[in-house]
C-alpha cells in the first residue's frame, strides 16, 4: 500500500501487489490534472499510469468483453454505422450473434436524448422542498444547432446509479466538477427516471439551458450544448469545439472512475445543424484564422473507443478529421501528435 506518511513519486519502484497498484493509480488519476497537459511532469505521470495499468491488467488476467454497449435510453448501438476508430474486442461471438445486436432504431445519430418538447428532468436540490421551494420544476434544453459528446462503458455496467445523492457525492473533488457541461458558468442539478444531470444557467429560476451533462443509470454520460454554435449563424469555431470536447473527455473519464466504472470506454461525438456554415481554424501559436468551404451536410457523427490513457485529441481524431474533411481542409499537423 501507499504509505500514509508521504505521497508516491513518479520515480518510485513499481509496486507488485494489486492493492498497492490500484491505490497508486487512484492517486495519480486524481493528481494528473495538477500539472499542465503536455508538460514534462504530465508526460511522466501519464507514463507512470500506463505502466501501473499494464501491471494491473497482467495480474487480473482480463477476459475479452462483448461490445453490447448500453447507450443512454437505448441499450444497443447501430453496428451498421462505420466505427472510424478502434473496434472493441468481440472474441467468441459469431456473425449471427453480432448481427442480433443491431438495432435499426439506434440513437447513435441523435444529438439529443430527449425530444424537443420533453424536459431533460426536474430541478433537484438536496434541500427538501418543505424547507425551500424549488425555484423551477422542469428543465428544458434550448433549441438550435448542437454539439454533443457521449462517453459510456464498453460493456454493461453493474454500478448502482439510481440514487442522485450517491451520484452527486462523486461529482466534485479537489475543486473540480467532473460531470461538467460542455460550456457553463453557474450550474444546477436535475434528476429523471433514467439518471442525473448538471446543467448551465444564468439564474436559479431558469427553466431552459443551453448546456447539460447527464449520466444515465447505465453509466453513460451524454453532454449536449446548443450555446457554443449560437454565437454566429455561419461559422463553426473549431477551437471552441476541440477545447470543450477534449477537456470534458478527461473529466468524464475520471468521473466514471469515481463511480467505479473502468476503461475501456466508448465515445460518440457530433455536430448538428451546421449545413451552410464554414469551419474557422486558428493555429494555437500562429494566431491566424483560416476558413474552410461550407458544410454540405447538416450533421457529422463519429464514434470510437478509449482506453483511458490516450491523449484526448488523439482519441477524438476520427471525429476531428471528418470535420476538416467535410470542410475541404487539410488536417493540421499540430493535432497529429
Amino acid at each position: 500500500m501507499i504509505s500514509r506518511e508521504r505521497n508516491p513519486e513518479v520515480t518510485d519502484p513499481m509496486p507488485s501487489a494489486l492493492e498497492a497498484i490500484r491505490a497508486e493509480l487512484d492517486y495519480w488519476e486524481v493528481h494528473l490534472y495538477d500539472g499542465d497537459p503536455g508538460s514534462k511532469w504530465w508526460e511522466q505521470v501519464q507514463a507512470r499510469i500506463e505502466g501501473l495499468r499494464h501491471r494491473e491488467n497482467r495480474l487480473l488476467s482480463v477476459q475479452p468483453t462483448v461490445t453490447n454497449n448500453l447507450i443512454g435510453p437505448n441499450s444497443r448501438i447501430n453496428h451498421n454505422s462505420v466505427d472510424q476508430s478502434v473496434n472493441l474486442v468481440t472474441h467468441g461471438r459469431s456473425a449471427d450473434q453480432q448481427a442480433g445486436d443491431r438495432d435499426p432504431d439506434s440513437s447513435i445519430n441523435r444529438p439529443r436524448f430527449r425530444d424537443g418538447d420533453e424536459p431533460l428532468g426536474v430541478f433537484w436540490s438536496q434541500i427538501p422542498s418543505y424547507i425551500k421551494k424549488a425555484p423551477v420544476t422542469d428543465i428544458y434544453l434550448a433549441a438550435g444547432p448542437a454539439i454533443w459528446l457521449r462517453v459510456g462503458p464498453a460493456a454493461e455496467s453493474h454500478v448502482d446509479l439510481s440514487l442522485p445523492t450517491v451520484v452527486r457525492q462523486r461529482l466534485m473533488s479537489d475543486g473540480k466538477l467532473w460531470l461538467s457541461p460542455l460550456d457553463w458558468g453557474d450550474i444546477g442539478f436535475i434528476r429523471a427516471e433514467d439518471g442525473f444531470g448538471v446543467y448551465s444557467r444564468f439564474s436559479e429560476g431558469d427553466s431552459a439551458t443551453n448546456s447539460v451533462a447527464f449520466v444515465f443509470e447505465t453509466g453513460e454520460i451524454w453532454a449536449i450544448d446548443t450555446g457554443l454554435l449560437a454565437a454566429t449563424s455561419d461559422i463553426v469555431y473549431f477551437g471552441d469545439v476541440q477545447k470543450a470536447m477534449c477537456s470534458r473527455l478527461l473529466l468524464y473519464r475520471q468521473f466514471m472512475r469515481n463511480l467505479g466504472i473502468e476503461p475501456p470506454l466508448r465515445w460518440t461525438a457530433g455536430l448538428d445543424g451546421i449545413k451552410g456554415r464554414r469551419l474557422n481554424v486558428q493555429h494555437p501559436e500562429q494566431g491566424i484564422s483560416r476558413l474552410g468551404d461550407v458544410f454540405l451536410k447538416d450533421q457529422i457523427v463519429c464514434r470510437g473507443s478509449y482506453d483511458g490513457l490516450q491523449k484526448p485529441h488523439l482519441v477524438l481524431a476520427p471525429f476531428f478529421r471528418e470535420v476538416f474533411k467535410r470542410s475541404s481542409m487539410e488536417y493540421p499537423s499540430y493535432l497529429q501528435s
